[in-house]
């Protein structure tokens, strides 16, 4: 990325993900909160719109870069939770060898399952239960399959909802067309897709082996994922706050600038790790 500010200071790619794309009930906050601009990075937001709809990491990835072209010279590419394997893509292709993490975790069908469960009570206004045709096969296999489907129940959740006239799940088809532009429901059912596209891609992903560094800072209660797979050397740091202030804390900024001017905190500040 493009150099600003301090002239020894290289740039960083974020893959933090935007509030909107985050259920409500989700803490968490922003990368922009840790103000790294301030202090001479060039940041790049990469989750940012237009998102890809795309199932598997590695075109995800292709398609961020795509959209948002980066620069040489990039210190370090920073992720938010499970983010965290996009990101790892996202550095493989631009041979960063630094990754942070922000509590970083891989997704998981269970994860899928979660979060596509409660954007379907907030739609419907209540508990609802989940539809037949949702399998752990169809969350595990490597197609849009998954995909196409969620957006036709989402969809068709909202308009029931609206117009207070169930429907009849058997009459889905993994083949219908999905909602578009035109549809009513589209805005509202496009911004949750993209979240839970970002989930599933970030499942889908190879971890690859790209000859880089993990350094990951969790929260209080975060479990540890050590050593990160296809990590050269794995590096965590358990933080005192919680996940919703931790990219707000003055102590995560000043242990976010030890990594990126030394590529690696203070010794007193790590977990080691066995990667």
């Amino acid at each position: 990325l493009a150099q600003r500010g301090d002239p020894h200071h290289g740039g960083v790619d974020d893959l933090a993900g935007e509030d909107r794309y985050r259920l409500p009930q989700d803490g968490g906050g922003r990368i922009e909160e840790l103000g790294l601009e301030e202090h001479g990075y060039d940041v790049r937001y990469l989750l940012s719109q237009p998102l890809p709809r795309h199932h598997l990491a590695a075109d995800y990835a292709e398609a961020l870069l795509a959209t948002h072209p980066v620069l040489d010279d990039v210190r370090a590419v920073l992720a938010f939770c499970m983010a965290a394997p996009l990101a790892q893509e996202v550095a493989a292709r631009i041979s960063c060898p630094l990754l942070v993490f922000f509590d970083g975790e891989p997704s998981s069908p269970e994860a899928i399952r979660c979060e596509f469960r409660q954007i379907q009570r907030s739609l419907a206004g209540g508990p609802v239960a989940m539809p037949s045709w949702w399998s752990q096969e169809l969350v595990t296999q490597r197609s849009d399959a998954l995909l196409r489907a969620i957006e036709d129940e989402l969809r068709r959740t909202l308009l029931a909802a609206v117009s207070g006239d169930p429907f009849d799940e058997d009459d889905l088809s993994l083949d219908e067309p999905a909602a578009g532009p035109d549809d009513a429901a589209f805005p509202l059912i496009s911004a949750y897709l993209d979240w839970l596209a970002h989930l599933v891609a970030s499942y889908h992903s190879d971890y690859p082996a790209w000859g880089g560094d993990v350094v990951n800072l969790v929260s209080r209660q975060q479990p540890v994922v050590d050593p990160w797979p296809g990590a050269a050397s794995t590096r965590t740091v358990r933080m005192q706050s919680d996940r919703a202030s931790m990219l707000a804390h003055g102590e995560t900024r000043g242990l976010v600038l030890d990594i990126l001017g030394a590529r690696k905190p203070p010794a007193h500040h790590l977990m080691e790790g066995t990667g």
